[in-house]
This record gives C-alpha cells, structure tokens and sequence, in this order.
C-alpha cells in the first residue's frame, strides 16, 4: 500500500481503493482530497438517478451518458474496479439493441455503487478525522 507522508504521521488509503492513482492524483493533499470524496458523495446519488431512470425508460444512448457520467466520478475516489466495470458497460452500450442485453449490468452495477459508496463514506470519515475536521 503506498503511503501519503505530512509531516510526522502519514495517510494510508484503504486496500479497496487505488491507492497509487490517488497518491498520484492528489500529491499529498489530504484535505483536497476530503473536499473530493465529500462531492463524490453529494453528486453520486443524483448521477446515479440518470443511470436508473435511462434504464426503466429504456433509452440505451441516455444509459450510456450517465454510465459515463458515474465512471467519471468514480476515478476521482480510486474506485478503479467499478470505474473498469462503468466502463465495460459504456462500451456494451454503444454496441446493444435491446435493453434485455444490459439488465444484468445494470444490475451488477447498482450493486457495486452501493457498495462504492460505503467504501467512499468510510473512508471520507478516516480523512476528516486524519485531517482533524471530523464534526
């Protein structure tokens, strides 16, 4: 696990995310990365609204724009597994007829957004706590 230093004590990004990208991405600026995954929370569920109401409305070219509406957001987080699954889904999108052929997707997709919410809610408690902003 790489290892964000600041002074004395360090930062360590949970296993479930890529730690490498988010060293990368936020150089050691812990408290820009609060600011991040406080907004990955905040505009998720409404990103996530397009995605489901573009699949019960059966408008494959909308589920493909809010799929990588979300694949987007997930890379600011380390969320690199279900960035690689949003992106897997962007691309059957663009090459499906039928809704039929992405229900299981979708499926598997709500169900790893949810779970990447509770990891980034997790881990946005460490940060402000680590950040000594923790309310």
């Amino acid at each position: 696990m790489a290892m964000i230093e600041t002074g004395p004590n360090s930062f360590t990004f949970s296993q479930e995310l890529d730690s490498s990208l988010l060293n990368d991405l936020y150089e050691g600026d812990l408290e820009y990365a609060e600011v991040v995954f406080g907004d990955f929370l905040k505009y998720l569920p409404n990103y996530f609204s397009e995605v489901e109401q573009a699949f019960t409305n059966k408008q494959i070219d909308e589920l493909r724009k809010a799929v990588h509406k979300c694949k987007t957001l997930m890379g600011f987080v380390g969320l690199s597994t279900i960035q690689a699954t949003y992106q897997a889904v962007e691309k059957k999108c663009e090459n499906s007829k039928s809704m039929s052929e992405l229900d299981t997707d979708y499926r598997d997709l709500k169900q790893q957004t949810e779970s990447g919410k509770k990891i980034i809610t997790k881990e946005l408690d460490r940060l402000k706590e680590f950040n000594g902003t923790k309310k």
